[in-house]
C-alpha cells in the first residue's frame, strides 16, 4: 500500500484508533497524552500498515471499456480504505491512460 503523507497518516490513525475505543466501549480518552502513564498500553500495532496490502483486479469489457476492482487485505478503518483507494485509483488511471496508446 502507498505511503500517506506522514501528518495525514497521523491524524488518520488517530481518528480511527479513537472511532475503535469507542466501538468497543471505551473512552477515546485513554489515547490523550494526558494519560500516559507507567501501565501505559501501545496500541498502535491494531492499525499497523505492515501486513497490509491490496489486490488489484482488471478486467477488459470491451474495446473500450475496463473492469478495475481494489481489494485491501488487513486495512480496517473505513477512512483509511478511502484514503488509500484515491491514492492507488489515480496510479491505475494514469496507467490506463498510458496503456490505451499502446492497444
Amino acid at each position: 500500500i502507498p505511503q500517506l503523507e506522514p501528518a495525514r497518516a497521523a491524524a488518520m490513525h488517530d481518528a480511527g484508533m479513537r472511532q475503535y475505543a469507542v466501538a468497543k466501549g471505551y473512552s477515546p480518552a485513554i489515547f490523550d497524552a494526558r494519560n500516559k502513564g507507567p501501565m501505559d498500553i501501545d496500541f498502535s500495532g491494531m492499525m499497523d500498515r505492515t501486513m497490509a496490502g491490496f489486490t488489484v483486479s482488471l478486467v477488459r469489457q470491451g474495446a473500450k471499456d475496463t473492469k478495475v476492482k481494489l481489494r485491501f487485505d488487513n486495512v480496517y478503518y473505513p477512512d483509511l480504505v478511502a484514503e488509500y483507494y484515491k491514492v492507488i485509483w489515480a496510479a491505475v488511471d494514469k496507467q490506463m491512460f498510458l496503456d490505451a496508446a499502446l492497444d
